[in-house]
């Protein structure tokens, strides 16, 4: 239920001007997220820089608003200990010249990280470049050990699913480009101290550069392993394949 404002914060009210006041409108709770947003911008303003999520611990909110007339509300007396991560502020509410309300308010600030995200939504295949990327802030908690948190682990990669713009990329959205994609020809090569033979197969399995896949010979119908080398290339023999761990 929401709560009334209690008499307790009118007491020793004083005007403060409401320069770049933000109005709460008539008859319109108090909300968390509407105080967070206030004194977001105000901390925002005081340490020069963006990056940082608000939470009230007190008072309780929403708070009632009676008041049919908008009130004007600034942020006064910000506080703010890094080291804690708290802070304390006062809200204080006018009405036109009237002073209205002084609340104190209490709570904790967390840092927020910036991750590369999708500025657009990409097809499965699709490949990633610097173009297709935004940045956004988020709580650290919403991040885990497999999430991508520089540019360079997305620019180049191929998407391995439909991905939607605007949310943190995990290690098992995106993988290096496919060169061989199954079920499409590719050209068998193998090559063995010297020797190289071609011929045309049948991929089994998707193959990124330096990869295993299974291919199979149309006419002997006989499924062989080689390593992903080229665009629809896969070797089989000897050859080692410079970085690939083989």
């Amino acid at each position: 239920m929401i709560r009334t404002l209690a008499s307790a914060f009118f007491a020793a009210l004083f005007f403060v001007t409401p320069a770049g006041a933000t109005e709460l409108p008539g008859d319109v709770p108090l909300t968390s997220a509407f105080a967070e947003k206030l004194i977001t911008d105000e901390l925002a303003s005081a340490i020069g820089q963006d990056g940082y999520k608000i939470k009230i611990n007190k008072p309780r909110l929403p708070l009632g608003n009676q008041e049919a007339r908008a009130t004007k509300i600034v942020v006064d007396g910000l506080h703010h200990d890094p080291v804690s991560g708290r802070f304390s502020a006062v809200l204080v509410g006018t009405i036109g010249d009237e002073p209205r309300f002084e609340l104190r308010m209490q709570g904790q600030v967390q840092p927020l990280v910036a991750v590369p995200v999708l500025a657009r939504a990409l097809a499965n295949g699709d490949l990633i470049s610097a173009a297709d990327l935004d940045w956004k802030m988020v709580a650290p908690e919403v991040l885990s050990n497999v999430t991508l948190t520089d540019e360079r682990q997305l620019i180049g990669t191929e998407a391995r699913r439909r991905l939607t713009p605007g949310r943190a990329l995990t290690n098992r959205d995106v993988g290096p480009p496919r060169l061989v994609q199954r079920g499409r020809p590719v050209r068998i090569v193998y090559a063995d101290q010297g020797l190289t033979l071609t011929a045309i197969g049948t991929a089994r399995d998707d193959g990124s550069y330096g990869e295993p896949v299974r291919v199979i010979n149309p006419d002997s119908r006989i499924e062989i392993q080689g390593v992903t080398t080229g665009h629809q290339e896969v070797t089989v023999g000897g050859l080692t394949i410079p970085g690939a761990g083989f």
